[in-house]
């Protein structure tokens, strides 16, 4: 009975710590600026980056403009152009008449990008109310 308990309490802990690490690491997409990578109401799974992560072209990242904590998402469309010893990333949207990107809050600073997104958790439909199936579970690239 004992051993029933202490494994009960171990998968109770590890499922915990899996889903506040999800959380942790989870953005809604709320509005078309990405589309059709990512559609509106894309929930979506962004994993950290150290300072020596390498940023590519066309990766998808989650960063923050000046000292606002809001984080966006947006892909990387030019690489490294370097300010003051610094390097700076040009953001763009997938669809530009549906846009906030670099274009209006300007070039960003390597340290502001925090995460690259891979996945796609789940995706709403908020027309249909109904869950996207399709969308569970896949890659953005």
């Amino acid at each position: 009975m004992m051993k029933r308990v202490v494994n009960f309490g171990i998968a109770t802990a590890f499922t915990t710590f899996v889903v506040l690490y999800i959380v942790k690491h989870s953005y809604y997409i709320s509005s078309e600026s990405m589309f059709p990578t990512l559609y509106t109401g894309d929930v979506v799974f962004a994993y950290d980056v150290s300072a020596k992560s390498e940023i590519k072209s066309n990766d998808v990242v989650a960063f923050t403009v000046n000292d606002n904590s809001k984080m966006y998402v947006k892909r990387v469309k030019a690489l490294c152009y370097v300010k003051a010893d610094s390097c700076i990333y040009f953001m763009s949207v997938d669809n530009s008449s549906h846009s906030y990107d670099s274009r209006y809050f300007g070039w960003i600073q390597r340290e502001k990008i925090r995460k690259k997104v891979c996945l796609v958790l789940w995706s709403w439909d908020s027309e249909t109310h109904r869950l996207r199936m399709n969308r569970f579970l896949k890659n953005v690239k």
